[in-house]
């Protein structure tokens, strides 16, 4: 399916939040024995944020999102998702990732900022495509910044 959108005069600052998947890696394995440490931690969605006079608001490229700007008082949950690679008896590498997320981080809005790489896109090139659902997200993103409400 693919849909037409109207030029967003919104943009969507792009976030990396690689730098702290070691760090989530690290909080995870703990207490964790060796059996069941994780490979890897990360999160699953491309996130980004825009500024608006109200504030900073964050969203996935599905345009899922908060519906308040994110400050110190109400700051952002990010999950991580733990990866566990193991080798079975023939030598066959598989692995797996948690169904739940294995540990999270607050961040507020300077702590976004400061993981911003600089990257931009307008905001309906951002959310992806794809059925009425993500449409009617685009929209509902579209009014709300506009202050119309949703």
């Amino acid at each position: 399916m693919t849909t037409t959108r109207k030029a967003s005069k919104y943009t969507v600052n792009l976030l990396d939040f690689t730098p702290l998947n070691e760090q989530a890696k690290e909080f995870v394995n703990r207490n964790r024995s060796e059996e069941e440490q994780a490979t890897a931690c990360r999160h699953s969605w491309s996130l980004g944020f825009i500024e608006t006079g109200e504030g900073l608001f964050i969203l996935d490229n599905d345009g899922v999102g908060n519906n308040h700007p994110i400050t110190a008082d109400k700051p952002y949950t990010l999950e991580f998702y733990s990866e566990r690679t193991s080798t079975n008896e023939e030598g066959k590498e598989s692995t797996s990732l948690s169904m739940m997320p294995s540990c999270e981080m607050k961040l507020n809005d300077q702590d976004l900022r400061s993981h911003a790489t600089g990257d931009t896109k307008p905001l309906d090139e951002f959310i992806r495509t794809f059925g009425d659902r993500l449409e009617g997200n685009y929209h509902n993103w579209e009014r709300r910044l506009n202050g119309e409400g949703v």
